[in-house]
């Protein structure tokens, strides 16, 4: 809740000190003059910018206010030169803390971004009897920092501004200036439309409907909290496990194996899911075999050379020879091979260029004629007979075609070609993907072939130097042999053991991604019961008012609050265009009253504070005008309502002193409001 109790303008002029100091009843406030350009709007809009709302009225700072604070005055006819003006708002909020704002427009050294927030009434402050704190308004921090004025005036409010998608895909307060485009109606632009002056330069995605969720406190604002949480930690899980896929793959490929059984998205994986997956080693021409297999088979190798120790030359020279042979071929083999390998990933990649080629050229051609389809179906010619393939002279078919008409061809319609090319793209893209799985697989078997001829050689370099030293010698190849077989068995265990780490880490990820499956399962898919609820009785409570105001444009029962935008609707379409200029105006009466209303009727977050500067606009009837202030009157809980009138009406003024004077202050300039302040 938030409530003003006293309102000092202080203006320096060429002539002395003028202003004006008012304090305000806790209902209803009318400031009123019987013409126009008294300056009530004045007064008005010094509320506005001493809360650092004045971006309601079209501007920031005091380029906002009128010349009268920062330009000239008029005074018995004479035009003042304004020097400086100092504003003193006296605020108060449900906890009964008292704070006064100042603000200052046009005035040497102290900038109107600066506002000064002193502990204490209106008087402590003008006295000097209270400390007080500098703050900043419309800069980066304001709404956020320590010293943002608005962060302030949030938890002096007793808020808890939640934060919103915005179109730059981020997350951003919901700022004070949007939600109180929905309490404070300005005289300018505010009757124009509901919510009219809510600022878009925050760029938050459906300000609208964020800021009458706030006030009324729909679930449906935790939902989707709740939902962008899940949406966030969804991003994770994902971002997490395809790191670790990636990472598996990738070190699988370097050492020549493949890994099957893996999922490559996140999902719920079954207890014994490590059971199902295969981790396979690349051998090149011979069969592929379990990666457990090879290095047992490694191990049993290793076990029988261990068991021959030093090994001499000459005793294996014929079986040496041997080997030398196989190997030379083995190698010749794989050269072949490589080059072959090769030569197809070459191939593959010129075919994928080209298909990728022809897949843009036929998503150009896709766009092209969904836009002429367009035109065709929704152009200002939508009725010719040429729209439809028919001459308008001599309604025969038309062909999109120079060719002879006297021959037949089968020509396809827009339609038919936007199906043959969607298929066509759906192909291509099918296509596209196998061609990449493809030379992906392609690039493995290159690199396992490599790695087989690096080995074959070093092995073949081996088995030569032996044949080549003396048969006394201990054969190099032995050696070399159980050094490789030692490296392997070492480097594929650990190679297993960081592997089975990984896959323990997607098993984690699993056990989270079921967890969040479950939250999402257990959210509403838009409206909790309670959401309904209150839309539902929003919409009754609105409909009731327009009658009581007398809206007669269409029947109040046959508006609806929208649940997409949670604004007033007639047979889906916006209500204003339905409602006459006058009607529009009772409209907004009854949607601002209808947001306090269920506000409070389901404990909401609205502040109980309204103003509505001269609502007594497109010559509305005093039969509804009186309504509307009657209905005021009966807010409940009590709600502090500021009305800008111009009392042109009797009717009106008589309607005011019949009011319970415990209910209104009638602040009535006769004259100009601002006039040469005594020292008080």
């Amino acid at each position: 809740m938030i409530k003003i109790n006293a309102l000092k303008i202080i203006i320096e002029s060429e002539k002395g000190q003028f202003g004006i100091r008012e304090t305000f009843n806790d209902k209803i406030n009318f400031i009123a003059s019987y013409k126009n350009t008294r300056g009530k709007s004045s007064v008005i809009e010094a509320i506005y910018y001493c809360l650092g709302l004045e971006e309601l009225l079209g501007g920031i700072n005091d380029h906002a206010l009128r010349p009268v604070f920062r330009k000239e005055l008029e005074y018995l006819d004479a035009k003042l030169a304004v020097i400086e003006t100092d504003f003193f708002l006296e605020i108060e909020n449900s906890i009964s803390e008292c704070v006064t704002l100042r603000r200052s427009a046009n005035k040497e050294g102290r900038k109107p971004a600066l506002i000064s927030v002193y502990n204490g009434n209106l008087i402590e402050s003008l006295e000097g009897k209270a400390l007080y704190e500098d703050m900043y308004v419309h800069s980066p921090g304001s709404a956020t920092n320590e010293k943002g004025f608005h962060k302030f005036l949030e938890e002096f409010i007793e808020w808890d501004l939640p934060l919103v998608p915005t179109y730059e895909e981020e997350e951003r307060k919901l700022y004070l200036q949007t939600i109180f485009s929905a309490l404070f109606i300005e005289q300018k632009r505010g009757w124009s439309d509901v919510l009219a002056t809510i600022p878009t330069k925050f760029k938050i995605k459906d300000v609208q409907k964020r800021v009458i969720e706030f006030l009324i406190n729909l679930e449906t604002l935790e939902t989707k909290k709740k939902k962008q949480v899940c949406k966030t930690t969804e991003k994770k899980l994902k971002n997490l496990w395809d790191e670790n896929i990636k990472y598996i793959m990738s070190t699988l490929f370097r050492s020549n194996c493949l890994i099957y059984g893996l999922p490559k998205n996140p999902e719920i994986l079954d207890s014994n899911f490590e059971s199902k997956i295969s981790l396979i080693k690349k051998l090149g021409q011979q069969n592929d075999m379990l990666l457990a297999e090879y290095i047992q088979k490694c191990q049993l190798e290793l076990d029988k050379l261990n068991v021959q120790e030093n090994i001499a030359v000459g005793e294996t020279s014929d079986q040496l020879e041997i080997e030398l042979s196989y190997k030379n071929e083995e190698l010749l083999t794989l050269e072949n091979e490589l080059v072959e390998a090769n030569n197809k990933v070459v191939f593959e990649i010129e075919n994928l260029e080209v298909l990728e080629e022809r897949l843009e050229i036929i998503k150009n051609d896709l766009s092209n004629n969904k836009d002429a389809l367009k035109i065709k179906n929704l152009g200002s010619t939508q009725g010719w007979e040429i729209n439809k393939d028919f001459c308008p002279t001599c309604h025969q078919k038309i062909h999109d075609s120079l060719l002879p008409q006297n021959i037949e061809y089968n020509l396809m319609t827009i339609e038919e070609n936007i199906k043959h090319l969607v298929a066509q793209k759906e192909m291509l893209e099918f296509t596209i993907g196998n061609s990449k799985t493809l030379i992906e697989k392609l690039k493995i078997n290159i690199a396992t072939v490599e790695s087989q001829m690096i080995a074959n050689r070093k092995i073949i370099r081996s088995l030569k130097a032996d044949l080549s030293s003396n048969e006394q010698n201990v054969s190099e190849t032995y050696i070399r042999r159980k050094i490789y077989l030692e490296n392997e068995i070492e480097k594929f265990n650990d190679l297993v053991e960081d592997i089975e780490s990984k896959i323990k880490e997607l098993g984690e990820l699993s056990s989270k991604w079921k967890q969040l499956e479950i939250k999402k399962s257990q959210l509403p898919e838009k409206f909790t019961e309670l959401d309904i609820k209150k839309l539902k009785y929003f919409e009754e409570i609105f409909k009731n008012s327009l009658s009581l105001y007398g809206f007669s444009s269409t029947k109040p029962e046959d508006v609806e609050i929208s649940k997409e935008k949670y604004l007033p609707t007639i047979e889906g379409f916006d209500m204003k265009f339905d409602s006459s200029a006058s009607d529009n105006i009772r409209a907004i009466w009854a949607f601002t009253v209808s947001i306090l209303n269920i506000s409070n009727y389901f404990s909401g977050n609205h502040p109980n504070i309204l103003i509505f500067d001269e609502p007594d606009q497109q010559s509305i009837e005093y039969a509804h005008m009186e309504k509307f202030i009657k209905s005021l009157i009966t807010l409940k809980p009590r709600c502090q309502v500021f009305i800008g009138i111009t009392l042109k009406d009797e009717k009106i003024v008589k309607l005011i002193e019949k009011m319970d004077k415990k209910d209104y202050k009638l602040i009535l300039f006769k004259d100009k409001a601002i006039q040469p302040l005594k020292n008080n």
